[in-house]
């Protein structure tokens, strides 16, 4: 059990009052280890032509893990680093979702991503900034969806829309 508590939170000692920080601490940990791995299962059925990614996805997911593993190591040096790494991975993954959004059309579940991008981001950060995120995200959607054939309909469109403002 040791190995998995350094594996989420380093070194580091939380104290009794820092429950929240300890478990934000251990999620992002989690979710940039659990992240990293499947990105690169994906980057190797890409490579062995199981997974059908285009070559310029392909590297935009190799710049994702490589940065990913520097996130993580940024977190092992210091708990400080908590928040800046937040905001590196949150724009890290938010990169490379809309590099999915335009590059890879024959996806239909690319628009999900963005739902689990903002979900964590409202438990990582909190719900004020989380809102100002949520219209980041809508505002960049709409933009690319209005100048650039994705292959949705209106009414994928409408739905992701009225989905994504309902849940959040």
């Amino acid at each position: 059990m040791s190995y998995i508590q350094n594996l989420l939170i380093g070194n580091h000692h939380f104290d009794d009052d820092e429950n929240l920080e300890k478990f934000r601490f251990t999620l992002l940990n989690t979710l940039l280890i659990i992240a990293t791995f499947f990105g690169f299962i994906n980057l190797l059925g890409s490579y062995f032509d199981i997974i059908k990614f285009p070559e310029t996805y392909e590297k935009v997911l190799l710049i994702y893990l490589v940065l990913n593993v520097v996130a993580l190591l940024c977190l092992r040096k210091d708990k400080k680093y908590y928040l800046k790494v937040v905001y590196f991975i949150i724009l890290n993954a938010f990169i490379l979702f809309i590099s999915a959004l335009l590059l890879s059309l024959d996806d239909s579940f690319r628009l999900i991503w963005f739902f689990i991008l903002l979900l964590s981001y409202f438990v990582l950060v909190g719900k004020k900034y989380g809102v100002y995120f949520m219209l980041i995200i809508s505002a960049v959607i709409l933009f690319i969806y209005l100048n650039y054939d994705l292959g949705f309909t209106p009414l994928t469109i409408s739905t992701f829309f009225n989905s994504f403002l309902i849940l959040f």
